[in-house]
Parts: C-alpha cells; sequence; structure tokens
C-alpha cells in the first residue's frame, strides 16, 4: 500500500492505461471468487488499447479507473449490451488491498454520473454473487434492486437492476 500522502484519483480510462489495466484486472480475478471476466485469459495489452479507443468513441460504454500513484487499484465498466441499445452492463471491481475503503462507493458514484449525464442508456443490469453481501449492500444503497436469479457454475448469483435518470 501507498503512503498516506498519495490521494485515490478516479478518472477515465486512457489507451496508456491498457497494461497496467489488463494486469489489475488478472491479479484481482486471481485474489477473489467474486471477479467474472469474460475472456479474461484472451485479454492482453494491445487489445485493450483498441477496446479503450473504441470506447471513447462511444456514447454508450464508459471505463473508469481508480489510481494510486500510478498503479490501477479499481475499476468500473458500462458496456452497452449486444442484444439491446438501451441497456448497460455495469462491472465493478476493486483490488484486495483496497476493499472497505470506500473505493468502490467512489467507482460507483463517478460511473453512474456518467450514466446519468453521458449516456443514452436507459438502463443498468448488472450481476453479483448471492453470498457477497457487502457488494449487495452497496448495490441496494445506490437503487439497484433484483430482478432475477440464476446459477453460474454451482453459485447463485443475483440480476440487478437500475433505471433511474435524472
Amino acid at each position: 500500500m501507498a503512503d498516506d500522502t498519495e490521494q485515490v484519483r478516479i478518472v477515465p480510462a486512457e489507451p496508456d492505461d491498457a497494461a497496467a489495466l489488463v494486469s489489475f484486472l488478472q491479479r484481482a480475478n486471481r485474489e477473489s471468487e467474486a471477479v467474472m471476466i469474460t475472456n479474461l485469459a484472451n485479454l492482453t495489452a494491445s487489445s485493450e488499447i483498441d477496446q479503450l479507443k473504441a470506447i471513447a468513441r462511444s456514447s454508450n460504454c464508459e471505463v473508469i479507473v481508480a489510481r494510486l500513484g500510478e498503479q490501477v487499484i479499481g475499476t468500473a465498466t458500462i458496456m452497452v449490451m449486444p442484444d439491446d441499445d438501451n441497456t448497460g452492463e455495469l462491472g465493478l471491481v476493486v483490488g484486495k488491498d483496497y476493499w472497505h475503503q470506500g473505493i468502490g462507493t467512489a467507482l460507483l458514484e463517478t460511473i453512474l454520473d456518467w450514466y446519468q449525464h453521458g449516456s443514452k442508456l436507459q438502463q443498468l443490469m448488472l450481476d453479483v454473487f448471492a453470498d457477497n453481501q457487502r457488494a449487495l449492500d452497496l448495490y441496494h444503497r445506490f437503487g439497484f434492486v433484483e430482478s432475477d436469479m440464476h446459477n453460474y457454475q454451482d453459485r447463485q448469483l443475483i440480476r440487478m437492476v437500475y433505471m433511474e435518470k435524472e
């Protein structure tokens, strides 16, 4: 962990962040069973650069990162659903060393502000493991509601939705 003089910054991800972001996601996936990232094994810095450039041109997708110095310690994403241009899927990951320090809350506040004021999406959805009570509490606090439950690799996932637009 860094010293107390460094501040966590929440900023939009840039193509220059690609290598650090991929490294962070791979580490977070090893640290926690709550992380579900499809195609993580195929993710490279080069492919992430291309993805971040495409996202920068989109009004329906966003990636932000939490930085401590030059280190990525968290990320939040909204990606438009391939089968529904009005719905975005929210993803939120915080590095294990930084859990319970308000970083997830800060990331969620920032990405929801983008959703409210910068996107054309009409609703968000996410899946969270039923045994991840802290995440469930966080999402409830921000107005997400449970809409469905399904199984994933012998674990229960709760689908949550968020529709608030100002």
